[in-house]
């Protein structure tokens, strides 16, 4: 079948109303060069033990829906100093983590010289995605919201 037929096909079952979905191929599990497909992924939601006091309902809240909404995920709350650390930490583990960092903006600016344009620090088998948007002194229903859409991205991260 080419790609017309297939695009025509596609408008029919449009017109028809009938969704479909494509299913994901497994990743292979061939080694490249960086074995990337052979590690594990862990998820993690990293608190600033500041923001968590500052907010403590809300995190609560999160944390509970975060768990509801994927059984995986692991919580740490962690103090500025070992925050920073772990954003330098170049361990060669089997293990690549993917975490949210609910942060302020001190911990943002003292990153700044790592963190790329879209607010993520990549270093090695780590990728950190920096969410400052719970500094503020009153959180709306809209911060609420961004903040789960950043939680989304690492729970659907592969």
């Amino acid at each position: 079948m080419n790609n017309n037929e297939s695009i025509d096909k596609i408008k029919l079952l449009k017109v028809l109303n009938i969704d479909f979905w494509v299913k994901k191929k497994p990743p292979k599990q061939e080694s490249n060069k960086d074995n990337v497909n052979l590690l594990e992924l862990s998820r993690y939601i990293i608190i600033q033990k500041s923001i968590k006091i500052k907010h403590e309902e809300i995190i609560k809240n999160f944390m509970s829906a975060a768990k509801n909404a994927f059984k995986d995920i692991k919580f740490e709350t962690l103090e500025d100093k070992e925050l920073l650390d772990s954003f330098q930490d170049k361990s060669s583990s089997k293990l690549k983590n993917v975490c949210l960092v609910m942060c302020d903006n001190n911990i943002l600016e003292a990153s700044s010289d790592i963190v790329n344009s879209e607010g993520k620090i990549i270093n090695g088998n780590h990728i950190y995605l920096l969410n400052t948007l719970l500094d503020s002194k009153t959180i709306t229903n809209d911060i609420k919201k961004q903040i789960w859409k950043d939680f989304l991205q690492i729970k659907d991260y592969e």
